[in-house]
């Protein structure tokens, strides 16, 4: 047994061990969950470029759609007779519908477009709808003001206004026709092009890999529409105030906390998943026109985030693990070691030691490597990248990146799980490990998304590289079953440090180059022209 003595230091130095296991429990957790959020705020942050950048799209299609009408030498003549001659306003109506509706379920579905509507100066006075030719010669000056100032000033404009029947996106150009009696160009009124949420929805965002709901504010969408449209909308479970816009999947409706509590990202956990809820505020063309622009709803931005979640989960559990063995094994040698005598004490002492310094190495192992795919974590492929950022200018060579993005993902998790996910994050991390030199460094960025650096490496040698790693990517074949496989494929940003960009700045120009690898249909390689 000890002796009085001996115990008194047995739980002095047994104190002193827990406090050190519990600081590298501490520090490896705080490590992980601050990769955690950083991979978090990168998929916000991409999802809302992504949104943002498609409505733009839409906005753009909207105008080139109004521009390429309104050069129509038929529709505008025909339009400018009619706005001049109230006697011709029929017999031009008919002979413009009769002109463009050949082509108005082929513009449709190509500028994911719903209404086409021509508007007389000054104010907005219907003169034909090819979306609905029969109703025309109504005046809405209160609910579209963007008609009105195009009207009153003939410039182009865009914008998001709410509706009697629904809300739209709409495009507006001036239409200026050739009075034959002068030979001039006169105004004839405005042509505006719209198109909903929901369609947009449907054909633009339901691909990718987040889901999307419009809220908008249900006092004002009921002083809009009229009642008997009103009757028939949808409202956020629990909350009265919020009005369902569109929606690009119906489930998710129920994840969304009450508007009143929805902040720029909050974490919400339904049936045992996890998701990241982030919103954009939403403006009319009203609304922005005034001084201080008051948001009319939001835009609301669901990513499933279990995967994440659950690798920061299974860290924390296997820390903890590591540390209460590792401190049961420490208070057993150190018993053993006072029991038998203060020489052996020593020594014992001096094992422990040995002891605490390799369980130090396995914490700092834990907090710079990825426990999925054994690349290093987010935080410690920066520092590396850092280090090479400094060689490069003490020896003048060339440093360059390649940001790796997993195309449709999502789905993927969707479709099959996130066990058969996680197998996909596996492969994909193996092939780019056989890729690479002795002397690159790879690393898992967040989610789906890798970065590896190409020290002595030019942008022309690192695309190479790029391509022969997206090759083999393609060639990846992961079983879901004893019956059948998925195949994947991976968009590749690389781009070459110019010297002055810190670390963060260089990463983000290859993430651009990874993004227009998106837009220009995934599974290919760009380069930075940042």
């Amino acid at each position: 047994m000890l002796e009085k003595t001996n115990k008194k230091l047995f739980l002095f130095i047994s104190f002193l061990i827990l406090l050190i296991d519990i600081s590298f429990i501490a520090v490896n957790q705080y490590s992980s969950k601050n990769t955690l959020e950083q991979s978090i705020e990168k998929d916000i942050n991409n999802a809302k470029k992504d949104f943002n950048l498609g409505l733009s799209l839409i906005y753009k299609g909207l105008e080139q759609l109004a521009l390429l009408i309104s050069n129509d030498d038929l529709v505008r003549n025909q339009f400018l007779i009619a706005s001049k001659s109230p006697k011709q306003s029929a017999k031009s109506r008919e002979i413009i519908r009769h002109h463009l509706e050949k082509s108005w379920e082929k513009l449709t579905k190509k500028f994911a477009v719903r209404q086409l509507h021509f508007h007389f100066a000054p104010g907005s006075t219907s003169f034909l709808r090819i979306h609905k030719p029969d109703k025309f010669g109504d005046n809405m000056d209160d609910l579209r003001h963007i008609i009105v100032d195009t009207n009153a000033d003939q410039k182009n404009r865009t914008g998001f206004e709410l509706g009697r029947v629904y809300s739209g996106l709409r495009a507006t150009t001036p239409v200026y026709g050739m009075n034959e009696a002068t030979g001039k160009n006169e105004f004839a009124g405005t042509l505006e092009t719209g198109t909903s949420f929901k369609l947009i929805l449907e054909e633009t965002f339901k691909p990718l890999e987040y889901d999307v709901v419009v809220l908008i504010d249900k006092t004002l969408v009921k002083s809009k529409m009229w009642p008997s449209e009103f009757s028939k909308t949808k409202y956020l479970s629990g909350d009265l105030q919020c009005y369902i816009e569109a929606t690009t999947n119906e489930k998710v409706i129920d994840i969304i906390p009450p508007c009143k509590e929805i902040n720029n990202h909050t974490t919400v956990k339904k049936n045992g998943i996890y998701y990241s809820v982030s919103k954009i505020p939403l403006f009319d063309y009203q609304g922005l026109k005034a001084a201080s622009p008051k948001a009319i709803g939001n835009i609301v931005i669901l990513k499933n985030i279990n995967t994440l979640q659950r690798q920061y989960i299974t860290d924390t559990i296997i820390s903890i693990i590591y540390g209460v063995l590792a401190f049961i094994v420490v208070e057993i040698v150190l018993l053993f070691g006072f029991n038998i005598g203060s020489k052996q004490l020593r020594e014992t002492i001096r094992l422990k030691t040995i002891s605490i310094e390799k369980l130090k190495e396995h914490y700092k192992h834990q907090s710079i490597i990825d426990g999925l795919t054994g690349l290093n974590n987010r935080s410690h492929f920066m520092d590396r990248l850092l280090e090479e950022q400094q060689r490069s200018t003490r020896e003048h060579t060339p440093l360059s990146i390649i940001m790796l993005d997993i195309d449709y993902f999502k789905t993927v998790n969707d479709t099959y799980g996130h066990i058969v996910g996680d197998d996909v994050i596996i492969a994909v991390a193996r092939k780019i490990k056989n890729s690479l030199r002795s002397i690159d460094i790879a690393g898992r960025y967040g989610g789906e998304e890798f970065c590896i650096t190409l020290p002595n490496t030019s942008v022309d040698e690192a695309k190479d590289i790029a391509e022969r790693m997206r090759e083999k990517i393609e060639k990846l074949e992961i079983d879901v079953d004893e019956h059948s496989s998925v195949n994947i494929t991976a968009s590749l940003g690389v781009s070459q440090w110019n010297n002055k960009d810190n670390a963060v700045a260089f990463v983000n120009t290859a993430d651009a180059a990874l993004y227009e690898a998106k837009e220009n249909g995934r599974n290919n390689v760009r380069v930075s022209t940042l």
